[in-house]
């Protein structure tokens, strides 16, 4: 059996504190607290069950924005046949929602981006390029996107510094465009992998999450892939739970602390008040007795 020189072409190195940038597979003996050590590779993130929405049924093809323990959520469908569409708005304190001011007019499939007190309403229904934006007590519209997006557009970033991905447009189901949002305007920007409508997103406009959707056929399949976003291009990652398809879901947060909300289940529509919370990927030192 080769020895750990033969193999990496150097000693463990022995020293009396652990190192302050290890990188991923680096081992070391800590002569200190006589262990051997070894920094970790990148874990996997990990879902948990949060507290439910207060609209009853359940919504789907809601808009959402904030953080996990500071989101909104706003519009939305809330029965199926039949379609009922809401304006309602409710905040997340990390452990119950409460409502807040609702829309401007009822609005599903729409998105959202931004804080809990600075966010954007993005898109919605037939398709439309209406962009609204809260400032923690009301709704205000402000300039549009530059092509109308339907079916619950993926959408995450700040209230200056956003982007929106994917949806139902007027190109077709499954699209691959992405805008991003300066503030005031919208500007066309790098494309998806694979066209999704009913898709969500959160993080930044340089760091993402697009997670969940449908893609077209017949049926539709909804998914449960998740994929993550670098300021250049899309790479999968975690799916989310098998339990949920998140297909018309909304998330808020980063891509390392996040929550899912809403959504519906198949076959059919079923509208959920489930929530799913996100821990992302992190960093983990082991240590191993070397007595």
């Amino acid at each position: 059996m080769a020895s750990y020189k033969e193999l990496h072409g150097h000693n463990i190195q022995t020293v009396s504190s652990d190192p302050d940038n290890p990188i991923h597979g680096q081992v070391w003996y800590n002569t200190t607290t006589g262990t051997i050590r070894a920094f970790q590779g990148t874990l996997a993130g990990t879902w948990a069950t949060g507290g439910n929405l207060n609209t009853t049924p359940g919504r789907f093809q809601l808009g959402g924005a904030g953080t996990q323990t500071a989101a909104l959520a706003f519009g939305g469908g809330t029965q199926w046949p039949g379609v009922g569409v809401t304006a309602n708005a409710e905040t997340y304190n990390g452990s119950a929602w409460s409502e807040v001011g609702d829309l401007n007019a009822p609005r599903r499939n729409l998105s959202g981006l931004g804080t809990q007190t600075a966010a954007l309403a993005v898109a919605g229904e037939n398709p439309t390029t209406d962009t609204e934006s809260w400032n923690g007590s009301g709704w205000t519209e402000v300039g549009d996107l530059n092509s109308g997006k339907n079916n619950s557009c993926g959408a995450t970033g700040t209230n200056t510094a956003g982007i929106a991905f994917g949806a139902e447009t007027t190109a077709g189901p499954g699209n691959v465009n992405a805008e991003t949002w300066n503030g005031s305007s919208w500007t066309e920007v790098g494309n998806l992998n694979k066209g999704r409508y009913d898709i969500g997103g959160a993080g930044t406009s340089t760091s993402a999450l697009a997670f969940g959707g449908t893609t077209p056929g017949t049926p539709p399949v909804d998914k449960d892939e998740t994929e993550s976003w670098n300021g250049t291009a899309w790479t999968e990652v975690a799916d989310t739970s098998s339990a949920l398809i998140t297909t018309a879901a909304t998330m808020s947060g980063t891509t390392s602390l996040g929550a899912i909300f809403g959504g519906y289940t198949g076959p059919g529509i079923n509208p959920q008040v489930t929530t799913l919370e996100w821990t992302g990927p992190s960093d983990e030192t082991v240590s191993f007795d070397a007595s």
